[in-house]
C-alpha cells in the first residue's frame, strides 16, 4: 500500500514514463538498488544517504527499463537541485537564526547551569 502511493508521487515527477512506473519490476529494482547500496555503504562504514541512494535506484533501474531513458531536465531541476540547494539553504537559515535565538536566551537569562541540554 505504502509502494502504491510512493509510485503515484513518483510518476507525477516526469524522470521516466508513466508506463514505466506502473511496472512491478521498475519499483522492485529500484527498492533493492536502494536497500543494497545503503546496506553495503553501512557495512563498509561509508556515509548513508538514503535520498540518494533511492534518486540512484530509480535513475538506475529507469535507465535500465525505459525504452527511452530517463528524462534529465526533470533529473536536474527536480531531484538534483533541491538536493544540492537544500544544504546551503539549511546553513542560511541557522546562521540567520542562531543569533536571534542566542540572544533570546541571553534574555531569560539560561546559562549552561540551568539548561537540559545535552
Amino acid at each position: 500500500m505504502l509502494a502504491r502511493g510512493l509510485l503515484a508521487a513518483f510518476a507525477g515527477k516526469g524522470l521516466v514514463l508513466v508506463e514505466v512506473v506502473a511496472d512491478p519490476v521498475f519499483a522492485t529494482a529500484a527498492a533493492l538498488a536502494t536497500g543494497l547500496t545503503v546496506l553495503l555503504a553501512t557495512r563498509l562504514g561509508f556515509p548513508v544517504s538514503t535520498t540518494h541512494a533511492l534518486l540512484g535506484g530509480l535513475v538506475g533501474a529507469g535507465l535500465v527499463a525505459s525504452p527511452v531513458g530517463i528524462n534529465t531536465a526533470t533529473l536536474a531541476t527536480g531531484f538534483l537541485l533541491p538536493l544540492l540547494t537544500s544544504p546551503i539553504m539549511s546553513i542560511a537559515l541557522s546562521g540567520g537564526l542562531y543569533p536571534t535565538l542566542r540572544a533570546g536566551r541571553r534574555r531569560l537569562g539560561i546559562t549552561r547551569e540551568t539548561c537540559v541540554c545535552g
